[in-house]
């Protein structure tokens, strides 16, 4: 339920035409709810998306100086808004990976976005997009290295391991394979054997989840792990999910590669 606020906080002003009513929509909000934290970071998600709306998603060298100066104002007001209203806001684990975001489009000390990620995942340790937030900023795309990557992996493991075993391992690892256009096993730190531990992890906590068992099987394939593949293929029979398996990891392609093409 959380993701999906979270996923409607993000998508409420991406297509707005009007961001004076928009405004207007979360002054009534905060009216109505005050002192909610839903209502404030609904403040704090209407400024950070404005501010991007004057930037735009292209290179900084894209972006014209008044276009800046927008970005900037605007971020402020969004950082302003989750400063002064952390005591009832942080109450929604969003808080954290909202402030992370904003604080790392600021070009805030690295300190301080790390002293928000651990006292995130102190209150919150397995709601997963404070460790996605945080961990797409240590991408070498973002200035980061994959050593850096690796290192907060095996920390968050450490982190959730008596909740989740190795399962944040695998989830990590599968964020970066998602959002980056690399061979993970290959150019990466990630190991296939804790992956895989990682996957068995996570499907005896959640032993229905036809979307985990599909992808635990697609990174078989891509690890080269026949005897797991196969095994995992016989467990999904015909419950296929075909957004697991993108084209240059296709199920019909994986098959091929281990015999089991028609």
């Amino acid at each position: 339920m959380l993701l999906a606020m979270d996923y409607g906080y993000t998508n409420a002003f991406n297509n707005a035409n009007d961001w004076g009513k928009g405004l207007e929509r979360v002054n009534e909000l905060k009216r109505r709810f005050p002192k909610e934290a839903f209502a404030a970071l609904t403040e704090s998600y209407y400024w950070n998306t404005y501010a991007w709306n004057a930037r735009g998603g292209g290179y900084s060298s894209s972006v014209s100086e008044v276009g800046q100066k927008l970005f900037q104002k605007r971020l402020e007001k969004a950082e302003r808004v989750l400063l002064e209203t952390k005591s009832y806001s942080s109450n929604l684990p969003m808080w954290y990976d909202q402030m992370i975001n904003v604080q790392s489009a600021l070009g805030r000390p690295k300190v301080e976005r790390d002293r928000v990620f651990k006292e995130g995942i102190s209150r919150y340790p397995t709601y997963y997009p404070i460790y996605f937030t945080m961990l797409n900023y240590l991408q070498p795309k973002w200035g980061g290295t994959w050593g850096a990557v690796d290192q907060m992996v095996e920390r968050s493991v450490e982190h959730t391991k008596l909740h989740e075993g190795l399962s944040i391992y695998s989830r990590l690892y599968w964020f970066v394979n998602e959002n980056n256009d690399v061979n993970l096993f290959r150019d990466t730190d990630a190991s296939w054997p804790k992956m895989k531990r990682g996957f068995e992890d996570m499907m005896k906590r959640y032993p229905e989840s036809k979307w985990n068992l599909n992808n635990f099987d697609k990174f078989a394939c891509m690890a080269g792990d026949k005897q797991t593949f196969l095994k995992i293929r016989r467990e999904i029979g015909n419950d296929v999910m075909d957004a697991a398996w993108p084209q240059k990891t296709s199920l019909d392609l994986c098959e091929a590669k281990f015999g089991l093409a028609q």
